[in-house]
């Protein structure tokens, strides 16, 4: 099978209008990144979907664009380049309908961070939705989630900063380039979690801000996550694109109830109406997130989102799980006694672990792991 290169698939991302699509169509007709930019114009034009203007473009770009330029910018910012093909590049981001070509990461994707909640709203929010927007993500981050949002003004900016507070992971997904940090204000809050997670754009570095790449730019966000948490939004709202996109995707969609006299409390309500869950409690994102695995096509990626739970275990939690078995049920008093520890202590970290689809409850306090 040809080989695909780096410097191949940033030509390509490169390219205005081939977007992941017209890549995917390209790369699985002719076998590589790199033999679609060595293919003919009649080449190309025999591949279904790909238009006349894309076939013209290609073949007068592929040769000016400075990859070499690009990924010595990306290496001066320390950010690394993932092609879609990598081991790196997210699994469950690489199974949406349009996944990135490349993503620029400045700090890690970790294999833990397969368990991720994305929580985004209103710029302008009000100070009930920020701070809800931070208790959320505090509360989730502190149970082992990562949180995912866009980094903007308000309630993203809110949710990052209660990822961080609690110690946990965070993503941004960016709509500019790495090196067009925006807003400017946030410098700052990046490098915090660039630090603590990671920074993430499809976009060629240098890229700076323009409102076309907002909307596509929310299929990331949604992708990388389990589900979407809507705080506030109005009637038309990048969160609702965001929401759209998670629908499309098969995660689930929650959204925060708001006063009815507040224009911004109109989208978490129209999602509620149409099917979003209700929130409540951060109790109401967990136990529907307890069936994490639902959303995957294949044991392998339940497999991986089962091992990332694992991987994402604290200290206490790690300690319950390697004392349980698989074939030999341990009640909540044995265990308890096995460890040490306050009844009501093993108890509550039960439940999380239940939450987390790692452990069983046989009924009379009794549990296996899974």
């Amino acid at each position: 099978m040809p080989e695909d290169s780096i410097e191949a698939a940033l030509t390509l991302n490169m390219i205005p209008g081939l977007g992941s699509r017209s890549f995917l169509a390209l790369k699985e007709t002719l076998g590589s990144a790199d033999a679609v930019l060595k293919a003919s114009g009649a080449t190309l034009r025999k591949v279904p979907g790909i238009r006349e203007e894309l076939v013209k473009r290609i073949v007068e770009l592929r040769d000016s664009l400075n990859v070499q330029q690009e990924i010595e910018l990306a290496k001066k910012l320390g950010a690394r380049i993932i092609p879609f093909w990598s081991e790196e590049y997210p699994e469950q981001l690489r199974q949406i309908h349009s996944p990135p070509i490349v993503l620029y990461v400045k700090g890690e994707i970790r294999k833990t961070d397969a368990l991720a909640v994305a929580i985004v709203g209103a710029r302008h929010c009000s100070l009930y939705g920020r701070n809800q927007a931070e208790q959320i993500a505090f509360q989730l981050a502190a149970r082992g989630f990562c949180i995912v949002s866009g980094m903007a003004r308000g309630t993203d900016a809110a949710a990052h900063e209660g990822a961080l507070k609690a110690g946990g992971r965070t993503i941004a997904v960016l709509g500019t380039g790495l090196a067009n940090i925006y807003p400017r204000e946030h410098k700052d809050l990046a490098e915090k979690i660039a630090a603590s997670g990671a920074l993430v754009s499809e976009l060629p570095m240098a890229t700076a801000v323009d409102g076309r790449n907002f909307p596509p730019r929310n299929r990331i966000i949604s992708g990388l996550s389990l589900g979407v948490v809507v705080i506030e939004a109005a009637g038309k709202s990048g969160s609702l694109i965001t929401a759209k996109w998670a629908q499309e995707q098969n995660r689930d969609v929650f959204a925060l109830p708001g006063k009815i006299d507040n224009p911004l409390s109109l989208g978490p309500h129209r999602l509620i109406r149409d099917g979003a869950r209700i929130i409540t409690c951060v109790e109401d994102i967990l136990d529907q997130l307890g069936q994490v695995g639902k959303i995957m096509d294949d044991s392998g990626a339940q497999q991986m989102l089962f091992e990332a739970q694992v991987e994402g275990l604290n200290d206490r939690e790690r300690q319950i799980f390697e004392v349980l078995q698989k074939d030999e049920a341990k009640s909540i008093d044995d265990l308890a006694d096995e460890l040490k520890l306050p009844v009501s202590e093993v108890s509550s970290t039960l439940t999380i672990l239940q939450i987390r689809k790692i452990v069983k409850d046989l009924g009379g306090r009794n549990f296996i792991r899974l």
